[in-house]
Order: structure tokens, then sequence, then C-alpha cells
């Protein structure tokens, strides 16, 4: 954050992707320069008292449920993680020598690989996952 800092002025924006406030402080008398796009839950800790503080930090969530969490933060927009459903065709006919499902994301009950583990059961074929596990989500 520092060095960011130090090179502020050679940029017209700067976007954080942190799911932490850290640079508030350090970025301050920029916030309008600045945008912050946290990614993952927001209502599982109390960061009311920095949005207080830090009023004037534009953000950008990655989903509407994400917003809920801080309802009173400076939210410009939502942009969703994803692709366009038409840029990928599925394959019903997979080549495969073992056809297989795959679960790309976080292990926790919103992100839901339950429904990826009743699929796989349903259809038959072999899941594979790979996700990250937060310190909130090992209980799940």
């Amino acid at each position: 954050l520092c060095q960011v800092r130090e090179r502020a002025d050679e940029f017209d924006v700067i976007h954080f992707h942190l799911s932490h406030f850290v640079h508030f402080p350090f970025f301050e008398h920029m916030a309008g320069r600045t945008v912050t796009t946290p990614h993952g839950r927001l209502d599982y800790v109390d960061l009311a008292p920095a949005y207080k503080r830090f009023p004037r930090f534009p953000m950008i969530s990655i989903s509407h449920s994400q917003k809920r969490g801080l309802p009173d933060a400076n939210w410009l927009a939502t942009i969703h993680h994803g692709i366009p459903v038409d840029a990928y065709q599925p394959t019903y006919n997979p080549s495969a020598e073992e056809p297989y499902l795959a679960f790309l994301g976080r292990l926790s009950r919103d992100k839901r690989p339950d429904r990826a583990i009743e699929i796989a059961r349903s259809s038959g074929l072999k899941l594979k996952l790979a996700a990250k596990i937060g310190d909130d989500d090992r209980a799940y």
C-alpha cells in the first residue's frame, strides 16, 4: 500500500480488490479517485464503523446480496462475476475417458456445493471440487 500511495499521482483511478479496508486511512485524501471491490461476504463482520468513519470511498459490489451486509456504504454499481452465458456451450457428449462435473468456488453454505454433490449423485458422474475454505466456513 505504501508503494501504491507513493505512485498514486501516476494513475487516474486506483482500484482496490480487498475484502478488508485497511487502505481507507492511507487513501482518505484521494477517496474520490479510488474504487473498492470487496470479494467476499460483508455480513459476518461488523464493518459499519469503518464506513461511518470513511463514507467517501466508492464501492463496487459483486452481487446485490453482498450490498445487504453494508447497506449504507457508497455503492456505485454491481458488477457480477462470471461470463456471458452464450460464451461457452455445455458438452452433452463428453469426450473425456471418464466424464465428470466440476465445482469451482468457495466451500460455504452460500455457494451451495451441496447442490453440486446432489447433481453428481443423480447423474452418476464423478465430481471434482476445487475450492477455497475460509476460516468462517470450516465448520460447514
